[in-house]
C-alpha cells in the first residue's frame, strides 16, 4: 500500500484455516453452480427433444409424400392397364400379363427339353 501512497493507520490481519473458509463459503457456491447446471441440463433436454420431434415429423412427412407418389404412380399404372384390357376386349383379344409366359411358349420349351 505505501508503493501507492497510502498510509493507512490501522491495519487488521485475520488468520483463517483454509478448511474453515471453505466450509462456510463453498456449500452457497456449490448450490447455486448445481442450480445453474440444472437449469442448463433441462434446456439442452428440452432442446434435444425438440430437434427429436422435429426430425420425427420431418421423416413422417417424407414418407407420406413417397407413399402418395407411390399411390399415384400405382393408380396411373392401373388405369393404363384396365385401359389396355377394355381396347383388347373391344378387339376381342386376351393381353398376355407382362412376366408370364404364354402356352405356345411353354409348349414349345417343353418340346425343345425333350429332343
Amino acid at each position: 500500500m505505501t508503493d501507492t501512497g497510502l498510509f493507512p493507520d490501522a491495519c487488521i490481519v485475520l488468520e483463517v484455516e483454509d478448511e474453515h473458509a471453505g466450509d462456510r463459503q463453498l456449500p452457497r457456491k456449490l448450490q447455486k453452480w448445481k442450480n445453474k447446471m440444472a437449469k442448463k441440463l433441462a434446456r439442452r433436454q428440452r432442446h434435444v427433444e425438440r430437434r427429436r420431434i422435429k426430425k420425427e415429423k420431418e421423416k413422417k412427412k417424407k414418407i407420406q409424400e413417397k407413399y402418395e407418389e407411390l399411390k399415384a404412380e400405382r393408380d396411373v399404372r392401373l388405369e393404363e392397364r384396365r385401359k389396355e384390357k377394355e381396347e383388347a376386349a373391344k378387339f376381342g383379344e386376351v393381353p398376355d400379363s407382362e412376366g408370364e409366359e404364354s402356352e405356345e411358349e411353354v409348349d414349345e420349351e417343353e418340346s425343345g427339353r425333350d429332343q
